[in-house]
């Protein structure tokens, strides 16, 4: 049996919160299971363990508990948080539309209140979290500029892009397939971010 030092098993569950917080449901859940098998008292390993599994069962199923969702969501009050679930995708896939560009088609028949896909908002910014007087985006080609909100999605879209290259990479495909990025990915040693 391997020795950790108490450093390792914490770097071991910080990994697998890290794949856990990207969506990787499956790497999480090795790694939590690997942890466990080194360190069986660990509480807080078993019960993210727990919430992976329900997660994997989302994605593969599209079974969620809405109402659970919303009672969360409206407990929150003034503190703001994220769902804890995962992102589903059912009987659909994107491809291209002719003239229109790219859309969104089903890959077989489906009938009313079949859910197609569940996706987490990319950004959330609340009104009150925009600080005005700090958020300010201005163009200056048209001479325009916007503060409050919209500003401070905007800076929370970039920062984003800037530190995630794989959420980074989805974000930028969902355009309809008109718009054409500025070519690579990595300029200087920097990730490229081009809204």
């Amino acid at each position: 049996m391997l020795s950790y030092e108490p450093l390792n098993q914490k770097a071991l569950y910080r990994s697998a919160l890290a794949f856990y917080e990207d969506g990787d449901y499956e790497s999480a859940k090795a790694r939590f299971v690997k942890l466990l098998k080194e360190f069986p008292e660990n509480k807080n390993a078993k019960e993210r363990l727990l919430r992976t599994f329900r997660r994997l069962q989302e994605q593969r199923t599209g079974e969620y508990a809405f109402l659970k969702m919303r009672n969360e969501v409206k407990e929150w009050g003034e503190k703001r948080g994220k769902l804890d679930c995962a992102e589903y995708v059912g009987p659909v896939r994107v491809g291209d539309a002719g003239s229109k560009g790219r859309g969104l088609f089903a890959t077989r028949d489906v009938k009313f209140g079949d859910l197609l896909l569940c996706s987490k908002a990319f950004i959330v910014c609340h009104g009150e979290a925009a600080d005005v007087r700090i958020n300010a985006l201005l163009n200056i080609k048209d001479r325009k500029g916007q503060s409050g909100t919209r500003s401070q999605i905007f800076r929370e879209l970039i920062q984003v892009l800037y530190h995630s290259p794989k959420k980074a990479k989805g974000f930028y495909g969902l355009n309809s397939g008109g718009y054409q990025r500025v070519p690579g990915e990595i300029v200087d040693g920097l990730p490229v971010v081009d809204s």
